[in-house]
This record gives C-alpha cells, sequence and structure tokens, in this order.
C-alpha cells in the first residue's frame, strides 16, 4: 500500500511539473468534484478534493499565491459550470429569442462564483501550513468562502460541497446538528484527506487513514441512528396539500393564459378530500404574476 501511495504521488509530482498540465489537473478537479452533485450522484468524484489539496500545496515557486488563486479559480470555474447548467433552462423556455444567451450566462456565473474557490486556495496557500494537519486548513479555507458565497450580496448558496450527499440519506443527517456548512466542512475533510497519505511514514499514514475511514463511519452511523429513532408521525400532524398544474413553461409566459392557469391552480387547491388540508402550497412561480394583483380585497381572504 505505501508502494501504490508513493507512486501516485511522483505521477502527480511529474504531471504537475508543467503549466498547461496543472492547469488542466485545476479544471478536471472541480469538474470530478461536481459529478458528485445530481443528477450524476458520482460520489468519488468528491477526491477531486484531493487534487486541489495537491495543487495547492505545488502553487508557485515564483507567484505562489497567484498560482494557487488560478488554480483555485480553475477548478471553481469547472465545479459551477457542471453542476449550475440548471440556469440555462429560464434562456430556453423561448430558445429561439433567448436560447444563444444561455452559455454567455453560464459561463460568467461560473466565473464568477469561481472567485471564491480562488480566494480560498490562496487563502490556504497564504497560511501555508505544513504535516497531515494541513487538510484542517484547506478544509476551513473553502468552507469559509463557502459560506461568504451564500451570504454575500444577498449570497448564492446553492449547490455546497456538502450537499454533495443524497438529500435526506445518512450522511446528510449530519446538518441536522452542524448545518450545511459543517457538513461541507466535514466533507472536505474527508474528500481530500487522501492528498496528505503519500510522503507520511507508515504510523502517521495509519492514522491519518484510520481517521478519515472513522469520519466516514460515524457518518454514515450516526445517520443511520437517526433516521431509525426519529419519531412516527402524530395523529394530529398537519395536513398538507401540494399543488402542481404542471403548467409548460412556453405557455405560462403568454398573458392571454394567466386567467386559465389561475383557475387550474385554484380548482386544484379546492378539490374535496377525505381530510381538509391545514395547508395548500404552490410552487415557486406558479403564476406569472403577483397574486395580490389578481384579486380584490375581498377576494384574498376566501382563497388564501
Amino acid at each position: 500500500m505505501s508502494a501504490v501511495l508513493n507512486r501516485l504521488g511522483g505521477v502527480l509530482l511529474a504531471l504537475e511539473a508543467r503549466t498547461w498540465t496543472r492547469a488542466l489537473l485545476a479544471l478536471c478537479a472541480g469538474l470530478a468534484v461536481a459529478l458528485a452533485h445530481p443528477p450524476f450522484g458520482v460520489l468519488p468524484g468528491l477526491l477531486g478534493l484531493a487534487l486541489l489539496l495537491r495543487l495547492g500545496d505545488g502553487a508557485g515557486p515564483r507567484r505562489p499565491l497567484a498560482s494557487a488563486f488560478f488554480r483555485g479559480w480553475l477548478a471553481g470555474l469547472g465545479y459551477f459550470a457542471l453542476s449550475v447548467w440548471w440556469v440555462t433552462e429560464a434562456f430556453l423556455v423561448d430558445a429561439a429569442a433567448h436560447g444563444w444567451m444561455a452559455p454567455f450566462a453560464l459561463i460568467f456565473l461560473a466565473g464568477g462564483l469561481a472567485l471564491f474557490w480562488g480566494a480560498g486556495l490562496l487563502l490556504y496557500r497564504l497560511i501555508a501550513p505544513q504535516g497531515p494537519g494541513r487538510v484542517l486548513v484547506f478544509a476551513g479555507a473553502l468552507a469559509l468562502v463557502e459560506w461568504l458565497r451564500g451570504n454575500i450580496l444577498t449570497g448564492f448558496p446553492w449547490n455546497l460541497v456538502g450537499e454533495a450527499w443524497r438529500a435526506g440519506g445518512a450522511p446528510s443527517q449530519a446538518a441536522a446538528l452542524v448545518g450545511a456548512y459543517g457538513l461541507t466542512w466535514l466533507t472536505l475533510v474527508l474528500a481530500a484527506s487522501p492528498a496528505v497519505l503519500p510522503g507520511l511514514e507508515p504510523q502517521r499514514r495509519r492514522i491519518v487513514g484510520a481517521s478519515a475511514l472513522g469520519l466516514l463511519v460515524l457518518l454514515y452511523a450516526g445517520g443511520f441512528w437517526r433516521l431509525a429513532t426519529a419519531p412516527a408521525a402524530r395523529d394530529s400532524a398537519a395536513v398538507v396539500r401540494i399543488v402542481q398544474a404542471d403548467v409548460d413553461q412556453k405557455d405560462k409566459w403568454r398573458p392571454e393564459n394567466l386567467d386559465l392557469i389561475f383557475d387550474d391552480y385554484l380548482r386544484l387547491s379546492t378539490q374535496p378530500a377525505a381530510v381538509t388540508p391545514d395547508m395548500v402550497i404552490w410552487p415557486e412561480g406558479a403564476l406569472p404574476a403577483v397574486i395580490d394583483d389578481l384579486l380584490a380585497p375581498g377576494d384574498r381572504k376566501s382563497v388564501v
């Protein structure tokens, strides 16, 4: 095992010797991490974070901070370009008129969000930690910029690294204790740990490997325990009706269809049921208008 890890480290060092190869590796690292998110669900893609940590360690030598920022930005570019592809859907509602904007929107959005990853790797390189404990600093730097991404200028908190776990699955249960950003830090630690194994003496390698494996087991075991001990639904639990009229986007935004769409939602919301719902939920953007603008003041109470 030691020989394999040392050989793997040697291969990475050889690849990192060329500038264009380092740039390509950074881009591929981000793409790999993005593959862990839906609809792909390739969790081993998270190991791209280990590659990113190696690239951060090898930044320089003449301009280490600028090099670290650029590699982090490239990784972020690959990550966001693949993981937030869904923003292009808005431009494809009327593809003939707006479809040409889709690639520009994705590229500029991904490039802007990637600045946070660039800043994260820059911060990591600025601290320049040593030893296997540097994985904790790397995870802390990236988790910090992910928090900033979710809060600066109203924030863009979608697709956190910690959200790669299947929603409702065992590892995702840790978010109930440490939040989405805490789970992101734990995921970063776990996924980046293999990067510090090559070059360690056998005893320290076993400690780091056992710690990473223990964290993975803890995420799954704790999650399974929480799911198994969750309280059963109470008989007095609220009854919720979820309404989805399944209106095609191309039809929704035609002004002449507004009344028809509104009537469909009202009809579905007021259908008889064995148990009267306590709450009726419509989808985000159900109507191409503000509902208060469609109702007279006396009508709003009866609808609500």
